[in-house]
């Protein structure tokens, strides 16, 4: 794939929408060129926010599948560098959401299943 770095704003709109055309298409191998040009730098910026390469090639992973399941059915208001880089964000949030939740839920559950014991009277919080 070529680099997009030193083109025009019309020529990169150009070349993105051949590329979105031939993806929606289902052309494998453009979806390869895709992924090989951007996967690692999608890595790298996922684990800005999730700070781990294994949760990171994950969520990349994901999202590749998910835009190979619907290829025909995207729409791209941006260049797709951006767009590409602003669905992993959109992933990392989203699974830090959940672990969040996932928290919450685990010393929630770790809390009731726990008898406290008043440190002053050994009174447990349950009497």
């Amino acid at each position: 794939m070529k680099s997009l770095s030193h083109e025009k704003p019309l020529e990169v709109y150009r070349f993105d929408q051949d590329i979105l055309k031939r993806l929606r298409n289902g052309d494998r191998r453009i979806f390869e060129v895709i992924f090989e040009d951007y996967y690692d730098s999608l890595v790298q910026f996922a684990e800005v926010y999730v700070f781990n390469r294994c949760v990171s090639e994950d969520i990349v992973q994901d999202f590749f599948v998910w835009l190979w399941e619907n290829n025909d059915s995207l729409i791209v208001r941006t260049s797709l560098k951006a767009y590409f880089f602003q669905s992993v964000k959109n992933r990392c949030f989203d699974y830090l959401k959940h672990l969040k939740v996932k928290d919450k839920y685990r010393l929630l559950s770790i809390l009731d299943k726990t008898e406290f014991t008043h440190p002053k009277n050994g009174l447990s919080s349950g009497s």
